[in-house]
């Protein structure tokens, strides 16, 4: 298993799944020579042997990020069947001679079961949702199988604040915590909803809705996942609010908040209108 990644105070690691998950039984059958009196017959076992199952997401994780994309409501979960089924000279028995039944929450997806069908994706399930897959895999011949079994729960999707450099881009690798202080008077931010169903953070199925301190502000029309705080000769507390809403999926509308301290003001706190009315903040309009 890879090392714990901490992102935004949390270890991800925690809240990975099984990579593996393996199960396997022996079983043994009887099979006749010949076909009248006198047969003869002799013991065939199938011998269970080992088979991984490996899962991965197709859910949306920014650059560099180097965990596992965990599955999120309207999601696709790949699966990979991985099987180690040796013949009696040693040799692997290869895939395309292996038939796999997937089975999703106890029913078989005939689609996706067959010779050589090692993989699969199959639909997450909804949110706070778990389900439940099986493979089994059975050699052609018979005397080798495999079984195994994983659950999955779907992701919240966690919205993650960064910091965009003029210079360096986006800050991927130093994200925000609840309260951060800068050393700038003006700075642009961007949002990641990890393990959203979506192909980036820009796809135009997300709505972002931005407050400051309570007053809403407009997203950018070519970057709606990102704002720009400007502090300079004003107030430079800021209270940023985000809420994510996805058009497709009435399920996803995460929300969090984060308390951002630029450099440069004359003021320790916010000033303005409790009721949201005034923007402290030059350059952002409402």
């Amino acid at each position: 298993m890879r090392n714990p990644i901490r992102l935004f105070g949390i270890t991800l690691a925690a809240t990975l799944l099984p990579l593996v998950v393996v199960y396997a039984q022996i079983d043994l059958s009887a099979t006749s020579l010949g076909g009248g009196a006198g047969d003869v017959t002799a013991p065939v076992t199938s011998i269970a042997s080992r088979l991984d199952l490996l899962m991965d997401a197709d859910s949306y994780v920014p650059p560099f990020y180097h965990g596992r994309a965990l599955p999120s409501a309207g999601s696709l979960i790949k699966l990979q069947a991985i099987p180690y089924f040796k013949r009696s000279n040693g040799s692997l028995i290869p895939i395309s001679d292996i038939v796999f039944t997937w089975k999703q929450d106890d029913r078989v997806i005939g689609n996706n079961s067959g010779l050589g069908r090692s993989s699969v994706a199959l639909p997450a399930a909804i949110l706070y949702g778990t389900t439940n897959i099986e493979v089994d895999a059975q050699s052609s011949d018979n005397t080798r199988f495999g079984s195994a079994t994983i659950s999955i729960p779907s992701a919240e999707p966690p919205l993650i604040l960064y910091g965009d450099d003029p210079l360096l881009g986006v800050t991927y690798y130093r994200a925000l915590g609840n309260t951060t202080n800068l050393p700038a008077t003006q700075m642009t931010f961007a949002a990641v909803p990890y393990f959203a169903a979506v192909g980036s953070a820009s796809d135009p199925r997300l709505t972002y809705a931005w407050t400051v301190n309570g007053s809403p502000i407009a997203s950018d029309a070519n970057d709606p996942d990102e704002i720009t705080l400007n502090a300079k000769g004003s107030n430079g507390q800021a209270a940023v609010g985000l809420t994510v809403t996805q058009s497709d999926d009435v399920f996803l509308s995460p929300n969090s908040s984060w308390t951002i301290h630029l450099a440069g003001s004359t003021v320790p706190g916010f000033t303005g209108s409790g009721s949201g009315a005034k923007n402290p903040f030059t350059g952002q309009s409402q």
